[in-house]
């Protein structure tokens, strides 16, 4: 049984780790032109912009997520999906998009089972999840593969916009929009009607203060 250590990043090293990760599973999966500096890193990759969070076993990362916060430059998923995004805006609703989602291919296939793998998702989504609380953030959207639609809508995610589009930035590859309401109805319905969505969102939170400042503060699970 393994400690995965999860953590914000604090440091730009720290950060190009993670966007090296990223930038190796997303070459893989032909998503992305090949670059000499072998991260993937765009403009919204600043610290007024988004915020990133890695997994770690023996200090080696495994898995990271960011977590764009809206701004005047917008979001990534802008670029197909402003309508429906504006529709929230207009709305008063405080938005946020995970993005560069990627888990260590060589390690999770050759060390981990799937539901391990799964974990360590599911653990990257309980911490973004309660930076939105910390941060009062009513919306987390994202792009998916359709092929990964019902996982995310057992989580409450919810469709954004209709019909499957084609993402340049991806290399064209086939994307569904997707988003999730974060208020007092979710936390009454997930207990209600999923429990065991209830327990991953609700259930051993993280403490807040590891989201702040300098805190070198870490999130820890057994795997």
């Amino acid at each position: 049984m393994s400690n995965i250590i999860f953590s914000l990043v604090k440091s730009e090293k720290e950060l190009n780790r993670a966007l090296n990760l990223a930038y190796l599973e997303y070459r893989r999966k032909k998503f992305i032109k090949a670059s000499n500096e072998k991260i993937y890193k765009t403009s919204f990759n600043t610290p007024s912009k988004s915020v990133t969070f890695v997994a770690k076993n023996n200090n080696k990362v495994i898995a990271t997520a960011s977590l764009i916060i809206d701004s005047e430059s917008g979001l990534p998923m802008d670029s197909l999906y402003k309508k429906e995004l504006d529709d929230l805006r207009k709305k008063g609703k405080k938005i946020s998009e995970i993005s560069q989602l990627a888990f260590d291919n060589e390690t999770t296939k050759s060390s981990f089972e799937e539901i391990k793998t799964i974990n360590l998702l599911l653990t990257l989504f309980k911490l973004m999840f309660h930076y939105c609380l910390y941060r009062g953030i009513n919306n987390i959207c994202i792009c998916v593969n359709p092929l990964h639609k019902i996982f995310y809508e057992h989580l409450f995610f919810k469709d954004l916009g209709k019909g499957l589009k084609k993402y340049p930035a991806m290399n064209g590859a086939p994307a569904i929009a997707k988003y999730l309401t974060i208020n007092k109805q979710l936390k009454k319905i997930a207990a209600e009607k999923k429990p065991a969505v209830y327990k991953i969102f609700y259930k051993n939170k993280p403490n807040y203060k590891m989201f702040g400042g300098k805190s070198r503060l870490t999130f820890k699970i057994k795997i």
